[in-house]
């Protein structure tokens, strides 16, 4: 222990505890104490770098586990890992690395929680990234999770959502964009019911 601060040379110092709370994605969060010395008279911290250290330690541990959940996920949800290494341009085995641990990097923990919170960017991916197959399925996702949103309003969302929205307007945004997209009539002001409805739907949810 520092019996004198380094900032006023004071020997006041007590041992203090922090509690903090850490989110790691997809995993559960990081409950840590963190023991420090507190220098009383400058109000200065002293000798917190340790602390960090440790917890830095338990954030790699926690990142490491997370990596392998992630991956089982994708595999547990019928996703050929074999074939998404090979959409995404990746060496073979390279998920199988990254889940032992090895040659796990940043962007490669990036790269895994994107595909564990959107799985359809694998199907996008196999489709060699086609900017119409993109953008049907983004349009199709969003409304199956927007549609899934709304069953839990506390109004007749979808009840409201018809009475302003003919069959062919709706199943143009379920559907995706298509080469007949031009064929489906919306006006701007159904657009604006649209949105009007949807932020009143997010907004009792």
């Amino acid at each position: 222990m520092n019996t004198i601060c380094e900032i006023c040379g004071s020997e006041n110092i007590v041992s203090k505890i922090s509690n903090t709370v850490v989110s790691v994605p997809y995993h559960a969060s990081i409950n840590h104490e963190i023991f420090y010395y507190y220098c009383e008279d400058c109000d200065s911290e002293v000798d917190v770098e340790s602390a960090d250290d440790t917890l830095q330690h338990e954030i790699d541990i926690a990142e490491k586990q997370s990596v392998i959940d992630m991956i089982d996920f994708l595999s547990q949800s019928d996703i050929n890992l074999t074939g998404l290494e090979r959409a995404l341009n990746l060496p073979y085995r390279t998920l199988s690395r990254w889940k032992g641990g090895k040659n796990l990097t940043a962007a490669a923990l990036a790269l895994l929680r994107i595909l564990r919170t959107y799985p359809w960017i694998i199907d996008v991916a196999q489709h060699n990234f086609d900017n119409i197959f993109a953008q049907k399925t983004l349009v199709k996702e969003g409304v199956n999770q927007f549609l899934e949103i709304s069953s839990h309003c506390s109004n007749d969302f979808i009840g409201n959502f018809g009475k302003v929205n003919n069959q062919k307007w709706f199943s143009f945004w379920k559907n995706g964009y298509s080469e007949q997209a031009d064929e489906v009539a919306i006006s701007s002001s159904d657009s604006d019911n649209f949105l009007d409805y949807r932020n009143q739907c997010v907004a009792e949810c």
